[in-house]
Parts: structure tokens; C-alpha cells; sequence
């Protein structure tokens, strides 16, 4: 099975299946779902690749986290067709059918490789990876050095501020879930501007 013969959201899944594995997970806690989702279009459902696990604070709850990796057709029809789709894509990387060079795109395409440290922020935020001497390590190998925590200046969500280790040194701000978009377009002088507000706005917290 070829990379153009995959549909493209179960290339995105396999990318995100992928990224779960990257970060320890066994493939026994990681599930593909079919399930409603505002952003999906008219006759559409939303496909996700979901973590599940025991509440590490609670046995008896589970706690998820969810990949949107796309959509497809809705009704019983089209859905079985995904399912039987995805399970054939399954058995074909099982028996080494899928190339190594396909398997690899799919990952370095998928969002938890493009928007690694959102990824593993949201898993860190939700008590599914330890946090451990302010670091962390992203699916791709880079280390992450956290400086600080504060509640976003837009949208009042904690966010973490901090530069990769060994980089470039240039400080970025990566928000657990969800993500505040606006960070995205800011210039370089306004950035700094909210970090300075996020940390004063620590710092205040922090006395009271």
C-alpha cells in the first residue's frame, strides 16, 4: 500500500497514533474514533486519535486526550466503510506493506510533529506525562526548557514560557489546551510585551 493510496485522514492518523508512541504510550491505550464535532462540515463526522488512560490521581476515572485528525462522510454506510478502511491500513503496517519512507511522511505531516510542544504540553497538563526538572523532551528528539508558568494575557488559560535547549535560544510561549491563536501573529516587540505581562501577572499571584 502505497502513501497516495491512504486517504489523507488516515494518514493524519497514523501521524498522530505515531506521536502518542513517540512519547511512550502503548498502541493498547491509543484509539482511532469516529465522533460529532462543531468544526466538522455538513454531512461530516469528525475522526480523532484518542489517548486513554487510568486518572493517575483517580483509578477509577480515565482520562483522554484527543488528536482531530479530520472528517468523513456521515451514515452507517460511509462509517463502515472508514472502519474496514482503517483496519485493512492497520494490518498493511503489520505485515510490512506500508514502506518505512511512507510510515516516516505521515508522522513528519501529521499536527503533533508540527505543533510538538502544544502536544505535549496538553499531555503534561492533563497528568499523563511527568513533568520533570522543568523539561521537556518532544517527539522529535529536541528538549524543551521551561522558564515559567502564567495565565495567558488573552485568553487567562496557564501557559508555559520557555526556549528549546541547545537551540536558538529565542524564547517562545507554548499554551496547554486549548491554544490561544493569537500569540501566532504577534510581532516580535508585542510578544515580549506579553510575556513581560504574563510573568508580572505571576509574580502578583505568587504574593498574594
Amino acid at each position: 500500500m502505497t502513501y497516495d493510496e491512504i486517504p489523507p485522514v488516515m494518514r493524519a492518523a497514523l501521524g498522530a497514533h505515531e506521536a502518542f508512541r513517540k512519547v511512550g504510550f502503548s498502541s493498547d491505550d491509543i484509539f482511532v474514533e469516529l465522533a460529532k464535532s462543531p468544526s466538522a462540515p455538513d454531512g461530516h463526522i469528525g475522526i480523532f486519535v484518542t489517548l486513554k488512560r487510568k486518572s493517575p490521581t483517580n483509578p477509577k476515572k480515565t482520562v483522554d486526550y484527543r488528536v482531530a485528525v479530520g472528517f468523513w462522510p456521515k451514515g452507517h454506510k460511509a462509517q463502515q466503510k472508514f472502519v474496514q478502511g482503517w483496519r485493512q491500513l492497520v494490518k498493511a503496517t503489520q505485515e510490512h506493506r506500508v514502506s518505512q519512507e511512507d510510515l516516516d511522511r505521515c508522522w513528519q505531516e501529521s499536527e503533533p510533529h508540527k505543533k510538538a510542544t502544544e502536544f505535549v504540553l496538553g499531555l503534561v497538563t492533563r497528568g499523563m506525562l511527568p513533568l520533570r526538572d522543568r523539561t521537556i523532551k518532544l517527539p522529535d528528539g529536541r528538549v524543551i526548557e521551561l522558564e515559567f508558568d502564567a495565565p495567558c494575557v488573552f485568553c487567562g488559560h496557564v501557559i508555559s514560557i520557555g526556549a528549546e535547549m541547545g537551540g536558538s535560544g529565542k524564547p517562545f510561549i507554548a499554551h496547554g489546551i486549548p491554544t490561544c491563536a493569537k500569540y501566532d501573529t504577534l510581532p516580535p516587540d508585542e510578544f515580549l510585551k506579553a510575556c513581560n505581562e504574563a510573568l508580572s501577572e505571576l509574580r502578583k499571584r505568587s504574593n498574594n
